[in-house]
C-alpha cells in the first residue's frame, strides 16, 4: 500500500547525531512519526538511521532535498526504505531479521 513509501533510510551520519538532529533536519518536509538512529551494542551510533513522514509526499520531498547533503564534512545519503513490495523478498528479510537482531539488548549492557 502507500504506506510503504513514508520511511526513509538515512546513511552516512555524523556520529553525535541523535534522534534529536535527525528530527531537526528532517522535520521541515511533513509530519514525522518516527526517527531512529541504529545504535551498536556500545551504545555508539552505527552512522545511518531512519525517518518515517506521514505521508509519501512528504518523505519523497525529504528524499529529494536531502540525498546528497553536506553535513560536518560528510555527504548524507537518502533512499527509500521499501516495504514488501520490493523485488528482492530474501534481501528485506534479511534486512529485517537484522533489526530485529539489533533490538535486542546485549547482555553485556548490565555491567
Amino acid at each position: 500500500g502507500a504506506g510503504g513509501k513514508t520511511s526513509l533510510f538515512v546513511f552516512h551520519l555524523p556520529g553525535h547525531w541523535s534522534e534529536a538532529d535527525l528530527e531537526t533536519h528532517f522535520k521541515p518536509f511533513g509530519t514525522l512519526l518516527r526517527t531512529t538512529v541504529q545504535r551498536g551494542s556500545n551504545g555508539l551510533s552505527r552512522g545511518f538511521g531512519f525517518v518515517a513522514y506521514a505521508r509519501s509526499e512528504e518523505a519523497s520531498m525529504a528524499l529529494s532535498s536531502m540525498n546528497g547533503f553536506q553535513v560536518e564534512g560528510k555527504k548524507l545519503k537518502v533512499s527509500l526504505k521499501t516495504g514488501a513490495s520490493a523485488n528482492t523478498p530474501g534481501a528485506a528479510a534479511k534486512e529485517q531479521a537484522k533489526m530485529i537482531a539489533t533490538k535486542m539488548p546485549g547482555i553485556m549492557e548490565a555491567s
